[in-house]
């Protein structure tokens, strides 16, 4: 999944919860019940980056940070909503360790990076797109 829905749920449950560690944990959970729901996202590792790629990452980062920004001038940025928005994107910064192409020596980060791997539900960009856009709308809404 793109990092935007992410990022608006961790916004939502960072919202609505006022304990800074169920925020975190949930934040997270959400990061993997959000990857198993079918979407769409280019490409995994191991990465095969086009032009596309980039475009595609600007372009997430550009909704992202646009949505962030709508959101802290209209209700404002809290702690917590900061928290949900960084564990709901954990697991894909873990990802950025491995751009580099060497393996990762450390056992638990490779069981954690697989099984994040094998949830993905991906699917046809058109259906995939309709999932994450569903995702987006529904936690803007919640959140305004």
């Amino acid at each position: 999944m793109i990092i935007t829905p992410h990022i608006v749920t961790g916004m939502v449950i960072g919202k609505e919860l006022g304990n800074p560690f169920l925020v975190s944990v949930l934040a997270l959970s959400s990061h993997f019940v959000l990857d198993i729901i079918p979407h769409w996202q280019e490409n995994r590792y191991p990465w095969t980056l086009t032009k596309k790629t980039y475009i595609r990452i600007f372009l997430d980062i550009v909704v992202s940070i646009f949505i962030i920004s709508m959101v802290k001038s209209k209700i404002g940025l809290n702690p917590n909503i900061i928290l949900g928005i960084f564990f709901s994107i954990l697991p894909d910064l873990s990802d950025l360790l491995l751009l580099k192409k060497k393996p990762i020596k450390n056992k638990l980060f490779n069981k954690i990076y697989e099984w994040h791997k094998d949830i993905q539900n991906e699917t046809p960009k058109m259906y995939g797109v309709v999932t994450q856009l569903v995702v987006v709308v529904l936690s803007l809404i919640i959140i305004f």
